[in-house]
């Protein structure tokens, strides 16, 4: 599987401390993307039982309360995403993802074994000009999907609670930082 990155705990995309899983490869190019480096479909591949048994000791040492998943276009790697998923399933309950299809999009494409095991689905392609600065949604066009129970009461908890934030990371080429950032961010 390509990834970009594995970041933790990262507290600006979900509730609670969590894991943040960044996909490589994205072909939409949407203007004033938060992460154009993760575009290129050129990356580390990482196999499967590394980066799950990665993620697994991340969660348990950590107490890691959920996982934050995104990219570049998680859907384009969505055969192993769903192996990924059904490993780490076991170990956290909340499972957020991010993608710029559309439930609709999704419904023809082979995403079942995706969608089956997150809790909410967040989806929508970014469209700068709509960036209004909110949380968990990069424009006002995506929207926010609770797939499975207790997901909206807490998803609407951490919503009307959070601040917007961003999460600051130090790595060997900069700083990489996390969370939905306001439009005027990159210009």
């Amino acid at each position: 599987m390509r990834i970009g990155r594995v970041l933790y705990p990262i507290k600006a995309l979900g509730p609670g401390e969590r894991l943040g899983i960044w996909v490589q490869g994205c072909e939409r190019s949407c203007e004033g993307c938060a992460n154009p480096e993760l575009q290129s479909m050129e990356g580390k591949e990482m196999p499967l039982p590394v980066l799950a048994a990665m993620c697994k000791a991340a969660i348990e040492d950590y107490g890691l309360k959920g996982i934050t998943i995104s990219g570049g276009e998680p859907m384009l790697q969505a055969g192993e995403l769903a192996e990924l998923l059904k490993e780490l399933r076991p170990h956290c309950d909340d499972i957020l993802l991010f993608t710029g299809y559309t439930r609709d999009e999704l419904k023809r494409m082979d995403t079942d074994s995706v969608l089956e095991n997150i809790d909410v689905l967040v989806d929508g392609v970014y469209i700068k000009e709509r960036n209004r600065g909110e949380i968990l949604r990069g424009s006002d066009n995506q929207v926010i999907h609770f797939l499975t129970d207790g997901s909206r009461e807490k998803y609407e908890a951490y919503i009307n609670e959070n601040k917007k934030t961003v999460d600051e990371f130090i790595a060997p080429d900069g700083v990489v930082a996390v969370g939905i950032h306001p439009g005027e961010t990159f210009q």
